[in-house]
C-alpha cells in the first residue's frame, strides 16, 4: 500500500447525521471525575469501520480544569457536533461505515496515565488505560470484530488527532492482514509556542513523552515546534494512507491551546509542508 500525505485547508459546516449509536460502558475505564467510561458504536457495515477519537483542550491545574474548564472531565452525553465523519452530506465517504467513537473526558488528549490531584480536587487523567481497555474489550466481547473489516479508517481532530497518530499502531494489531488503513489527523498542533510545555506538570509530560515516544516522536519539551519531529512517525505508518488536515481548526487550535498566533504558524508550515511532501513522493 503506498503511503501518502495529504495536505489541506478546510472551512466545515457541520450537521450530524442521523445515525443511532449504542453506548458501550468499558469496565475499569473512568473519566476525569472518576465517573464510567463507554464508548459509542454504530453499527451499519461488515466490511468498512471509522474509529475518531474526540478532540478538545487539556487541562492541567484546578483552574483549567474546574474554574475555566477548556476540556471535559465528565461522561460526554453524545457525540460532538465537530465530528466530522458523522456531517450530513452526498460528499462524506464515511456515512456508511461502522463506527466507533471514542470520547474525551480525561482532560489528557486521551494519553494520560495518572491520577492528579490541584488544590484538593482530583482529576483522573485516565486516557491511555481507557482507549487499551475499550480496544480489548470490544474484541474480547466481538461487540466489534476487528479482523472482519476489510477497510478502516482512524480520525481525530485537535486533541483526537493526537490520540489518532498514537493509537492507529494499537488498532493496527487487531486487525487481519491485507486490511486496508487509512490515518487521518485533523489539525494535531504540531507548531506550539515556544514555553507552550512549561505549564504542564511533570508526571503529564512524562505521559506525554511516553505515549509520544511509542510511535517514533521524539519531542524536546524546549521546543514547541512538534512537527520538525515528524519524520519517524511516518516511518511507523508506511503501510497505511496517511493523510494530516491542516484547516480552520488548525489555527483555532494553534491559537487558544498552542501560544502561537495565526500568523505566526502560516510562517512555520511551509517549513514542514515541503519536506512532508518530499517524504510522501519518496
Amino acid at each position: 500500500m503506498k503511503h501518502f500525505m495529504i495536505f489541506m485547508t478546510l472551512v466545515y459546516s457541520q450537521l450530524l447525521w442521523a445515525r443511532s449509536f449504542e453506548n458501550i460502558k468499558i469496565p475499569g475505564a473512568k473519566c476525569g471525575n472518576g465517573a464510567d467510561y463507554e464508548v459509542f458504536v454504530s453499527k451499519l457495515n461488515d466490511e468498512k469501520l471509522i474509529v475518531e477519537f474526540m478532540g478538545g483542550g487539556a487541562c492541567w491545574a484546578r483552574l483549567s480544569c474546574f474554574e475555566l474548564p477548556r476540556t471535559w472531565i465528565r461522561p460526554i452525553p453524545n457525540i460532538n457536533v465537530f465530528s466530522t465523519p458523522t456531517a450530513s452530506g452526498e460528499n462524506n465517504p464515511y456515512i456508511e461505515h461502522s463506527m466507533l467513537y471514542f470520547p474525551y473526558c480525561t482532560g489528557d488528549v486521551h494519553i494520560g496515565n495518572h491520577v492528579a490531584v490541584y488544590d484538593g480536587k482530583t482529576v483522573y487523567h485516565n486516557g491511555r488505560n481507557n482507549i487499551n481497555l475499550a480496544l480489548k474489550y470490544l474484541a474480547e466481547k466481538k461487540i466489534i470484530e476487528f479482523k472482519n473489516f476489510k477497510d478502516v479508517t482512524v480520525w481525530g481532530a485537535s486533541a483526537g488527532a493526537i490520540a489518532a497518530l498514537i493509537y492507529a499502531k494499537k488498532i493496527n494489531g487487531y486487525l487481519a492482514a491485507g486490511t486496508k488503513k487509512t490515518l487521518i489527523a485533523d489539525s494535531p498542533g504540531m507548531h506550539f509556542g515556544e514555553h507552550f510545555w512549561d505549564k504542564f506538570p511533570q508526571e503529564t509530560k512524562k505521559d506525554f513523552d511516553e505515549a509520544f515516544r511509542s510511535v517514533n516522536l521524539n519531542v524536546n519539551f524546549n521546543d514547541g515546534f512538534v512537527a520538525r519531529k515528524f519524520r519517524p512517525v511516518f516511518e511507523i505508518y508506511k503501510e497505511w494512507n496517511f493523510g494530516i488536515l491542516l484547516a480552520t481548526r488548525d489555527t483555532i487550535m494553534s491559537a487558544i491551546f498552542g501560544e502561537i498566533s495565526p500568523s505566526e504558524q502560516e510562517k512555520l508550515i511551509p517549513i514542514y509542508l515541503n519536506k512532508w511532501l518530499k517524504i510522501g513522493r519518496s
